[in-house]
C-alpha cells in the first residue's frame, strides 16, 4: 500500500477490513488502531482470535497496533508497511498454513529443512524483537521458543502490565 493509502487508513478511525492486492493473491488488510499522541512503537500482533486481539487493543494503547490473522497476512503487512518495532506472535493460528514458530523462523532466516512459501519470499525481520503469546507454553519449552528467535514468551491469559513493561524494555534496547 502506498503511504497515501496508509495515511488514509489511519485517518478513518474504524476497523474496516480492506483487501490489499499483492501479486496474484488477495489478502485481507486490517488497518491499524489509531495511534496515541506519542506512540511507543509500531507493533504487529499475529493473532487469529478476535477476543485476544480485542483485549490486546484495549491494553496496549501506548503502541500503534496492527494485526495479522495468519501467515500470509503477516508477511504481506511486513512487506507492504516496512519494518515494525516489535512483533507479538501467537503459535496456534487456525487459518494459517504456518504456525507462529515457523513464521518467526522464516522472518529470522532460520529455515531448517522445509521450504518457504512463495508469499514469504524475501520478507525478513532479523532484528525486530518478537514475543510469543500463547496458550501452549506447557507444550513448547521456553528454550524452543527462544531458539526460534523470540526475546520473550507469555502465556495466556496475558499479564498485560508485565507485557507492557517488557515491550518497553525491548524497544528501549533497540534504540
Amino acid at each position: 500500500l502506498s503511504s497515501q493509502a496508509d495515511t488514509l487508513l489511519r485517518c478513518r478511525g474504524t476497523l474496516t477490513t480492506l483487501v490489499a492486492r499483492r501479486g496474484t493473491h488477495m489478502r485481507p488488510f486490517i488497518p491499524p488502531m489509531p495511534a496515541p499522541q506519542e506512540s511507543l512503537g509500531r507493533v504487529l500482533y499475529i493473532e487469529d482470535d478476535q477476543l485476544n486481539w480485542e483485549l490486546a487493543k484495549r491494553e496496549l494503547t501506548a503502541f500503534e497496533m496492527y494485526r495479522a490473522v495468519g501467515d500470509e497476512q503477516a508477511f504481506a503487512l511486513i512487506h507492504e508497511l516496512g519494518p515494525f518495532d516489535l512483533l507479538l506472535v501467537d503459535i496456534a493460528l487456525r487459518a494459517s498454513k504456518l504456525n507462529g514458530i515457523q513464521i518467526l523462523k522464516i522472518l529470522r532466516g532460520n529455515l531448517e529443512d522445509w521450504t518457504i512459501p512463495n508469499y514469504a519470499m524475501g520478507v525478513i525481520a532479523l532484528d525486530t524483537p518478537a514475543i510469543f503469546i500463547t496458550g501452549f507454553l506447557n507444550v513448547y519449552p521456553r528454550s524452543t521458543l527462544l531458539q526460534a528467535g523470540a526475546v520473550d514468551t507469555f502465556g495466556k491469559p496475558v499479564d498485560f502490565e508485565l507485557l507492557v513493561t517488557r515491550m518497553k524494555e525491548y524497544l528501549h534496547r533497540r534504540t
